[in-house]
Parts: C-alpha cells; sequence; structure tokens
C-alpha cells in the first residue's frame, strides 16, 4: 500500500510562506524604485508628496516591512502619485506585509 504524502510541519510551512512573501515584495519594491527613478524623484521628493518618510520609502523599496505608523492612505497616495498599474493590488500587498511580515 502505497502512503500518502505528508504535509510539511508548520515552521517549514511558515518560513516557506515567508519567503514568498518576502519575493513578491522585493519585486514590489522594484517597481517603486523603477518607476520613481524613472520619474526622476528622490525618495525624500516621493516621501514629501506622500507624506512617507525617506527611510520607509527605501524600506519599500527593498522589500522590507514598514512598520504600523505608515497608514494605509500613504501606502495608496505612494503607488497613485507614481502611477503604477495595478496601484491598489501592490498598496494592498505592501499593507499585509507590514501587518503580517
Amino acid at each position: 500500500m502505497a502512503s500518502s504524502p505528508q504535509l510539511p510541519r508548520k515552521k517549514v510551512a511558515v518560513k516557506q510562506y515567508r519567503a514568498a512573501l518576502g519575493y513578491i515584495a522585493y519585486q514590489i519594491g522594484n517597481l517603486v524604485s523603477v518607476e520613481r527613478n524613472r520619474r526622476g524623484l528622490t525618495q525624500e521628493e516621493i516621501g514629501v508628496r506622500v507624506g512617507i518618510d525617506q527611510p520607509y520609502i527605501s524600506s519599500i523599496e527593498n522589500g522590507i516591512s514598514v512598520p504600523a505608523s505608515v497608514k494605509n492612505d500613504q501606502i495608496d497616495a505612494l503607488f497613485r502619485a507614481l502611477g503604477l498599474g495595478d496601484a491598489q493590488l501592490h498598496a494592498n500587498f505592501v499593507k499585509c506585509w507590514r501587518d503580517n511580515g
């Protein structure tokens, strides 16, 4: 009788989940960085426009979770200001990563 496949242990599954989310966050960060540079803006300039401090813009661009002090409307404003397609989808991921990363 063939044995059924076993599910990975919870610790391994959580590690894989976080790694996958981290990769997605990094890719979204690249989109932000490329579009910001294409528009000739510094992190400071876009941060002032959307109300996010420069270190947190850097965190987003590097796929690093931002603290809860970065509010939803600020994240939405960042993606709108850069005119990224699917801005709401990307913004929602950054919010999820902030809250669960």
